[in-house]
């Protein structure tokens, strides 16, 4: 698992991995939060690749976003919002692109399930999220470090390109200043897991409360912590009596 911040290279990285998979006519698989969210990484491949279409060696078809080799290799992006086409699939590699914006429920029941036959291995490449799903499997990661189970952090400054650096220490400076978001900066440019929110989950079970009538001559302040994820976050109010805080 890696927690990368904004243009580090996640894309180029994870190009890497699968064209080299695809290069000993593997089956590879890149996973977007959304179909246009690949567009990027199919520019990268498709061209790499074209040499070789030319000379018979691949088939790429632009309109699948498929890559075959003569010899059965396979590399194919497919979007996390239909997860179900993956099903039946099987892969030496599966990278998630911004794995963090993508659910639990589709890479336990539908990604997992396609690397059994090869024993094949699972990449997840985003920058956080909050501190959502991502964050626990990272930071398990973190505990393990062995053969099985790893994760790497890496903000965009680790980036040694001169514009990135640059990039980074505008984004900071503003930062600084209070031009932008502090929150934002931690997570987008550092690459930290920022608490969100998140943590009101199962609130279902603590709303056990009876609805109470307002009393007459008080003043009520109503409070409100929005969901910022679509992955077991609620959207919480509290009511509370201005005078004594109850």
């Amino acid at each position: 698992i890696l927690a990368m911040g904004r243009r580090w290279g996640k894309t180029v990285l994870g190009a890497a991995m699968v064209l080299t998979v695809l290069r000993y006519h593997g089956r590879a698989a890149w996973i977007v939060p959304e179909y246009r969210n690949g567009r990027v990484l199919w520019r990268y491949v498709s061209s790499i690749c074209a040499p070789l279409q030319q000379s018979k060696l691949m088939d790429i078809s632009k309109t699948e976003r498929v890559i075959t080799t003569h010899a059965g290799g396979f590399l194919a992006i497919y979007s996390a919002d239909n997860i179900d086409s993956i099903r039946s699939e099987a892969f030496n590699l599966v990278v998630r692109d911004e794995a963090a914006r993508q659910s639990e429920e589709g890479l336990q029941d539908a990604v997992i399930p396609t690397l059994a036959d090869a024993d094949g291995d699972l990449v997840d490449i985003s920058t956080p999220v909050g501190k959502n799903y991502y964050y626990y499997e990272f930071m398990a990661g973190i505990q393990a470090m062995n053969e099985e189970r790893a994760s790497w952090h890496a903000p965009s400054n680790a980036n040694p390109n001169p514009q990135i650096q640059e990039a980074f220490l505008n984004a900071k400076r503003l930062s600084e200043e209070g031009r932008y978001s502090s929150r934002s900066f931690r997570q987008e440019w550092l690459a930290e897991f920022v608490s969100d929110g998140s943590y009101f989950v199962g609130i279902d079970a603590c709303a056990t409360a009876e609805p109470q009538d307002p009393l007459p001559g008080r003043t009520y302040v109503i409070g409100v912590d929005w969901a910022r994820s679509s992955s077991g976050d609620a959207t919480v109010f509290i009511v509370m009596d201005a005078k004594d805080n109850t």
